[in-house]
């Protein structure tokens, strides 16, 4: 009983996360979000990318960042200098 409880959380709790990481990168990739906030997301993100996966680097979540830019109707500049400028010298990143 303890562990079905444990695997329902745990489930809800993921859910819960992925629509997170969902809102957070729509926000990142948005028209109508200021320059200072997307940076403040994607260091948010980035931070996830970092200790998400059991402190190994989380390169499924960097490749979702970095389709969700690419694919974005916006100007994707400000994102590439930002993530070339503070990401670019980790070399998980690069």
């Amino acid at each position: 009983d303890g562990d079905q409880s444990k695997f329902i959380y745990s489930t809800w709790l993921r859910a819960n996360f992925d629509e997170f990481l969902k809102s957070l990168i729509d926000v990142l990739v948005s028209d109508k979000s200021d320059e200072t906030l997307k940076e403040v997301v994607l260091d948010t993100l980035m931070e996830f990318v970092k200790v998400a996966n059991g402190g190994a680097f989380h390169s499924s979540l960097y490749n979702r960042i970095l389709r969700s830019i690419i694919h974005s109707t916006g100007p994707a500049e400000l994102l590439i200098d930002l993530l070339t400028s503070k990401y670019f010298k980790y070399i998980d990143v690069r």
